[in-house]
């Protein structure tokens, strides 16, 4: 009984979503971010990119993507994703990985 109750902990932890809901933080990125777990940033919050922002998940801005923003993302996608950038005002897009970025 034991062991049956440690499998399902173990299994009940691993299949946890990761995310990050931000709703409200102005961002301003000038470095390498790397976001794990899906990504959503609400209306009313704004994201200046000057850096590289990598993720393995879907990635929602609903809100802006600064215009003066210069850097750019990393997609890299084992499944298919979403990708919502919210402009179209920055340096480069990369798609990595085997699945595709629905934009």
């Amino acid at each position: 009984m034991k062991y049956l109750i440690a499998t399902f902990l173990l299994s009940a932890t691993l299949v946890q979503a990761q995310f990050i809901k931000n709703n409200g933080i102005q961002i301003v990125n000038s470095a390498e971010l790397t976001v794990n777990g899906d990504w959503v940033n609400d209306a009313g919050t704004s994201i200046k990119n000057d850096g590289v922002i990598a993720t393995s998940d879907s990635w929602t801005n609903n809100w802006t993507l600064d215009v003066a923003s210069t850097g750019g993302f990393v997609l890299n996608y084992s499944a298919d994703k979403t990708f919502t950038p919210g402009g179209s005002n920055f340096g480069f897009l990369t798609k990595q990985g085997t699945g595709n970025a629905n934009i």
